[in-house]
Formats: structure tokens, sequence, C-alpha cells
């Protein structure tokens, strides 16, 4: 079970995943597939210092999160936040 990830400063435009980045990533970090997806239970999640445009639909599944550090990207709105009530 994932509760902490770290993904800073990894170059990153975005938390989707087509199937080619997907097997990738697989290869890459053993993360399934389907990408963060399956992280339900995530709490904590370090995205700072990466080039994210955008909030994803796929951070807005992680219910659990508490923390969520995405200083130093290239969002000028945060929005659509209602669903991470823990955060």
């Amino acid at each position: 079970m994932i509760t902490h990830m770290n993904l800073e400063r990894q170059k990153l435009v975005s938390l989707e995943m087509n199937e080619e980045v997907g097997a990738q990533e697989k290869a890459k970090t053993g993360l399934p597939e389907n990408g963060l997806k399956v992280c339900r239970k995530l709490e904590v999640l370090y995205l700072f210092e990466n080039r994210i445009s955008q909030i994803s639909d796929v951070m807005l599944n992680f219910k659990k999160l508490t923390r969520l550090y995405m200083y130093d990207n290239c969002i000028t709105k945060m929005e659509n936040f209602e669903n991470l009530v823990s955060l």
C-alpha cells in the first residue's frame, strides 16, 4: 500500500499516462501501467519543481490526501479540490 509518493523534479507535465508511457514507467519504476490511479490510499504527494500546468483528474481521486506539495510548477489556477476533504 503506497501512502507517500515523491515525484519532485521529474520534469512531469501531467499525471495522466497513455499506454506507451504507462508501459515505459512500469518497466522503469514498477508502478502498474495505469499509474497513480491505483494509489487510492495516497496521503502525501510531492510534485514540486515539475512542469505541470493543470490539476489532473487522477489527482482528484486521492481522497485520503493530507499533504500536497506543488510549488514551482506551471499552474495558474487552483480548482476542483472539493473532493479532497482531508487536504
